[in-house]
């Protein structure tokens, strides 16, 4: 029986989810959480072929991939891809709007999290700080083509995404599939997020032409 609990070892990871380990599959130990992560690989995909720039793209797919890697192993190492991937992707995001921003920065980021890592609250102050400056940007540049009407359901999704992100750290013996829903509502956030940006670079560019 330990070894269908601990496939991939025991769990040491710094931050864990109310699903239950390997209840579905002895290989898989957030089976749920696993499977909805590669809601971001689909968003990776649709936005490779837009004004985005592909980089921005391949790391949607990679955030989808190494978050399925963290839930189905729930090992340490698979927590650094997740979080590593998601601080990689709002890096980029964010250089899709201001495209001198050093790698410097994310190299900063990077040490610092490999630092800390076991300190969850490292992880989320950098990664929250990228997400709020992002969400100011996409206050400014709301205005632009569709971007008032996605920003509204851009936001919908994050209001409801933060709410299944609560019930899932506070409300684990009632349901424990709120994280997956997180997933599936977060990439929405980004379907989102990716539109508003992408309909800003299209306007950059029709104005220089």
């Amino acid at each position: 029986m330990t070894e269908l609990i601990e496939f991939w070892g025991p769990e040491d990871s710094s931050i864990t989810f109310c699903e239950k380990n390997y209840d579905n599959s002895k290989y898989i130990a957030e089976y749920y959480n696993t499977l909805t992560a590669f809601t971001t690989c689909m968003v990776g995909i649709y936005f490779l072929n837009s004004r985005l720039r592909k980089e921005s793209a391949y790391a949607m797919i990679a955030l989808g991939f190494t978050t399925a890697i963290f839930h189905g192993t729930m090992r340490y190492w698979g927590q650094w891809c997740d979080e590593l991937s998601m601080l990689y992707l709002s890096f980029m995001l964010i250089k899709e709007v201001h495209n001198n921003l050093s790698y410097m920065f994310l190299g900063w980021m990077v040490v610092t999290y490999l630092m800390y890592w076991d300190t969850f609250i490292v992880f989320f102050i950098m990664f929250m700080g990228m997400q709020t400056y992002l969400y100011l940007l996409s206050m400014n540049i709301r205005h632009i083509k569709d971007n008032n009407r996605l920003f509204l359901a851009k936001e919908a999704c994050i209001y409801v995404s933060m709410i299944c992100w609560v019930l899932d750290h506070f409300f684990c013996n009632n349901y424990e599939y709120f994280h997956a829903f997180w997933h599936i509502l977060t990439s929405m956030t980004l379907f989102f997020g990716g539109k508003i940006l992408s309909n800003y670079k299209e306007s950059l560019l029709l104005k220089s032409e």
